[in-house]
């Protein structure tokens, strides 16, 4: 039967006893039924030792020696019992067992220890401050769990033997020590670093770590002079960083180059690094020649120097159009008896020229070409036509319809200058000189709008441009005179200066830095009149006597400034 803490239902007994009167000699006595060990035996009032019966079979009581004849013999069965919900005044202990609950917990309880199959032991409970806390010895907190939350905190230090896994572990910043990061025991990558491999990094010295590609770090250090990169390839590698290095592979020219964050790639040309003559894509112009042949005009040495012949286009012009940015130059390489075939060269790589496309329209000759950024447009035409097309530069492909010119006229080819918006046309004939100049937005297509006069009427004139200012040089029937323009203000042109002589200033070749301006005027044997002017200065031009013109000592005597040699004068504007 049940037994019970507490108040006791009556009738209700925790205990039964037998009394038996034994023959001589009896051992085994039957009772109504014990749980083992649960059991006590008496003879003649004498409580026995374990050692002296057995009972293990919940029916028998044997003695280990018989009784004597009329002895008594007492058997007091004890029952088992459980308890039900009770509430116990100070400390419960199990001695010598253990406590074994069975049941889950519930939300509401306060505090519970509870046991499933699934979950194992269940510590519940609810506080103001804990759920569970766990203490040592020394009753201090050890393992908390904050009220109304699944949250664990340890005063103490975790220490851990195998694995943690999960993708949930956070660890605070600055739990870590720095010294504690050893990486000894890691894999090596077993391969080249790339650039999107990644590292941590600390985002502004004490502020949150991110992850950061190596590429960054590359372009990092290139912005601070450190790790060049070199690379053999035959077009330039995209993204350099100022220092690097660059072998042109290309079977046209073989050259090295090293990036200035400036000027662009800087090209030896042939010879030795280090003695080499350098060649960057915003500082030059070309000088086209009737004879398919490109020379070039270096301008980042004090005194500018040609190195002939160092590109070359198909030959079957007379008056080439040429137009270009700080990458590549396009050429319409066709007379009025030719094709309307267009072709480029790369300035980074020079060599043979390229096919590009063709031209919108029939071919005519002398047109304007206009250099951009991103654009060239070819104006007009010998024939005193009123077209204009653009090309895409970066881009090869045919031209497109632009718009057409407030006049339609011819003798062009050096009339056209630049800023970084517009494009202005300078002069030309109508059958005779005219004096009129038009702009064009270069981002828009569209009609030429009026820009103003020039001093003059001329054709066959030649420009410089820089940033800002436009300048007409000379031009047909004999002229010293040079004007100039502010290109984002349109207006009639106003005197420069003078050339240094008034003879054969229709055919005259100029090139240009943005800054100077060098000029040579054709004349007996082709070596003509040489001089310079400053182009934010106006003034008359300085006679250059010492060979040091970009049309000295190296070409004296094979100049000739005519109308069958085009400038390409390069986008100055890019850079001032």
């Amino acid at each position: 039967m049940a037994g019970y803490i507490g108040s006791v239902p009556v009738p209700q007994a925790t205990e039964t006893r037998d009394v038996y009167t034994a023959t001589s000699n009896q051992t085994t006595f039957t009772t109504g039924g014990y749980t083992p060990n649960f059991v006590s035996v008496y003879l003649n009032g004498v409580h026995l030792a374990r050692a002296d019966y057995t009972a293990t079979n919940g029916s028998d009581v044997v003695l280990a020696v018989g009784a004597a004849a009329d002895d008594t013999v007492e058997i007091v069965s004890f029952a088992t019992f459980e308890v039900s919900a009770q509430t116990f005044t100070g400390d419960v202990t199990a001695s010598g067992g253990t406590f074994l609950p069975t049941g889950d917990t519930a939300a509401g309880d306060d505090a519970a220890v509870g046991y499933t199959a699934a979950e194992g032991l269940i510590l519940t409970g609810q506080g103001t401050t804990n759920d569970v806390t766990i203490k040592n010895d020394a009753d201090a907190d050890v393992i908390e769990i904050p009220t109304g939350t699944v949250n664990v905190t340890m005063a103490g230090t975790l220490g851990v033997t195998g694995v943690i896994t999960g993708g949930g572990l956070v660890v605070p910043d600055g739990s870590i020590a720095v010294a504690d990061l050893d990486i000894d025991g890691a894999t090596d990558i077993g391969a080249a670093i790339v650039d999107a491999d990644l590292m941590i990094i600390d985002d502004g010295a004490g502020g949150t770590n991110r992850k950061a590609t190596m590429s960054r770090l590359a372009t990092y250090m290139g912005t601070k002079g450190l790790g060049p990169t070199y690379t053999r390839a035959t077009t330039p590698p995209g993204s350099p960083n100022a220092g690097d290095w660059w072998l042109n592979t290309n079977a046209n020219v073989s050259s090295i180059f090293i990036y200035d964050g400036t000027l662009g790639w800087i090209q030896g040309d042939g010879t030795a690094l280090g003695v080499a003559s350098y060649l960057s894509p915003n500082s030059f112009s070309l000088r086209v020649q009737a004879s398919g042949f490109m020379d070039v005009i270096r301008f980042e040495n004090p005194i500018p120097q040609i190195v002939s012949n160092a590109a070359s286009y198909t030959d079957n012009t007379t008056h080439p159009v040429a137009m270009s940015n700080t990458v590549r130059a396009v050429l319409r390489v066709h007379d009025t008896s030719a094709t309307n075939a267009l072709e480029f060269i790369a300035f980074a790589t020079l060599g043979r020229a390229a096919s590009f496309g063709n031209t919108n329209t029939t071919p005519d000759d002398k047109a304007g070409g206009i250099s951009h950024a991103t654009r060239g447009i070819i104006a007009g035409g010998e024939s005193y036509v009123n077209h204009m097309e653009y090309v895409t530069i970066g881009t090869e492909g045919n031209g497109t319809d632009f718009g057409d010119l407030t006049v339609a006229r011819g003798n062009l080819a050096h009339a056209c200058v630049a800023s970084t918006t517009r494009g202005i046309i300078l002069g030309g004939t109508t059958g005779s000189a005219s004096n009129v100049m038009d702009y064009v937005t270069i981002a828009n297509t569209g009609n030429a709008t009026d820009f103003g006069n020039l001093t003059q009427s001329k054709f066959d004139v030649s420009s410089a441009h820089s940033t800002t200012r436009g300048i007409r040089i000379g031009g047909s029937s004999e002229t010293n005179v040079m004007d100039y323009i502010t290109m984002a203000n349109a207006g009639n042109a106003t005197d420069f200066g003078d050339l240094v002589s008034g003879s054969n200033t229709q055919y005259v070749h100029t090139v240009h830095n943005g800054t100077y301006a060098w000029i040579a005027q054709y004349g007996s044997g082709g070596d003509g009149n040489k001089q310079q002017i400053t182009m934010a200065t106006a003034a008359n031009a300085s006679a250059i006597t010492d060979g040091s013109s970009p049309f000295g000592t190296e070409l004296a005597g094979a100049i000739n400034p005519s109308s069958q040699t085009a400038i390409v004068k390069g986008w100055i504007a890019a850079t001032g």
